[in-house]
Order: C-alpha cells, then structure tokens, then sequence
C-alpha cells in the first residue's frame, strides 16, 4: 500500500511538478491553431509532450537514482528532487503573490486561535490571563519567524510553478495562434470574395496551415523554444 501511494505521488509529479504542463498546454494550443482537434491527434501530443518532459526532467530522475528509485522514494524523496527546478523555474512575482496570501492565512487562523481562549473564560481573572495571552500572540512574540525564500513551503511553491508554467504556455501559445489565425482570415476573406461561401473554410486553410508548418520547420521551432526554456 505504501509502495502504491508512493508510486501515485511519484506520477502525480510527473504530472504537475514538471515541465509537462507547459510543453502539453502550449503544443495544444499549437494543435487547435492548426485545425487538427481529432482525439487521434491529441493523443499524440500527449505523447511528444512527455518525451520532451523526459528529455527536460532527465537529470533530476538521473539524480534521484532513476525512475524506481524515485517511485519509492515517497514524498519526502519527491520534494527533495524537485525543490531545486520548482525553484529556478517559478516567476518571483507570482511565488510572492501566494506567500504572501499564504501569510495572511495563517494570520487569521492565528487571531482565531488567541480569541478561541477568551469564548471559555467565565471569570475576570481568566478573560485577563486570555487577553494577555491574546495580546502576546498578535504581536509575534513567541511565533515562528516566517519562511525565508530558501524554506518556502512545498505546497506553496509547486502552486506557484504551476501557475508559472501555465502563464508562460499561453504567452507560447499567442505566438504560435498568430500565423494561423492570419492564414483563417485571409482564406475566409477569398471565400467571400469568390461567393463561394458554401466551400468548408477548414478545407483550404488546413493544408495552407499544414504546409507552412512544414515549411518553416514547426516542430523543430516549437520544441526548439519550449525546451530552450528550461536550459
């Protein structure tokens, strides 16, 4: 059961905690530009999504052991690998954003805490002991001193990696739309000019879209710009 549970978290990583978010969502974006919304398809982006994700996250497994090692190592061995590229690879602005909010967080559940004391005083001398205690833990003394950016909780940095990644997949994602939606126009706007508006617009745009990816060596740019990311 333990081995299972590890394994699931070690996939759920593999998932979330790596450059698989970026790579699949912006290869995606890439395929519904391109017209091809088949499921045949999308298939097969997942699968050049997760060989690039392999080829990206190679020397975190390598130095983790291997993918076996990494399966059994648990959560503890998890975060251990992956703290180092959730951390070279998260936008400051957005890990500052939910520091921050978690800050606030923890502010309030530490007010509900010293007032929790002060609802169970019946007596003077205990809503006085209550308050004084109240008073002691609102302004910090005897609390934890906050994270320093080097002991940012786990959860909290992989929200903001996955945040990140996905910010950066759409600003992927818009450069790689243009082209096609240039192309969509333009074929839409013959079509009108011919009156031959009864043609499928997909029918001339797909190949016209197809043959200027090719042309242009798209997957060679595209995995070229996502993989140049994390170098």
């Amino acid at each position: 059961m333990e081995l299972f549970l590890g394994a699931t978290g070690a996939l759920l990583a593999a998932l979330f905690l790596t450059s698989f978010i970026k790579i699949l969502t912006a290869l995606n974006i890439m395929r519904y530009g391109l017209g091809l919304t088949d499921a045949v398809f999308g298939l097969i982006i997942i699968g050049v999504s997760v060989g690039l994700t392999t080829f990206v996250m190679s020397p975190q497994i390598e130095s983790a052991g291997g993918v076996d090692a990494l399966l059994r190592s648990g959560s503890v061995g998890i975060e251990r690998t992956y703290r180092p590229f959730l951390e070279a690879h998260t936008d400051k602005k957005i890990l500052d954003r939910l520091i921050s909010l978690r800050a606030q967080q923890s502010a309030r559940a530490g007010a509900g805490q010293a007032a929790a004391p002060l609802q169970g005083a019946t007596t003077a001398s205990e809503v006085v002991a209550a308050s004084d205690g109240a008073t002691t833990a609102k302004s910090g003394v005897g609390m934890p001193a906050a994270p320093t950016s080097g002991a940012v909780p786990f959860a909290v940095l992989a929200s903001a990696f996955m945040l990140s990644e996905l910010s950066a997949a759409f600003a992927i994602g818009v450069l790689l739309l243009v082209p096609f939606v240039v192309i969509d126009l333009a074929v839409a706007n013959l079509l009108m000019a011919l009156g031959a508006s009864q043609i499928s617009q997909q029918v001339i745009s797909l190949p016209l879209k197809i043959l200027l990816f090719v042309v242009v060596d798209g997957w060679g740019m595209v995995s070229g710009k996502l993989l140049n990311s994390y170098l």
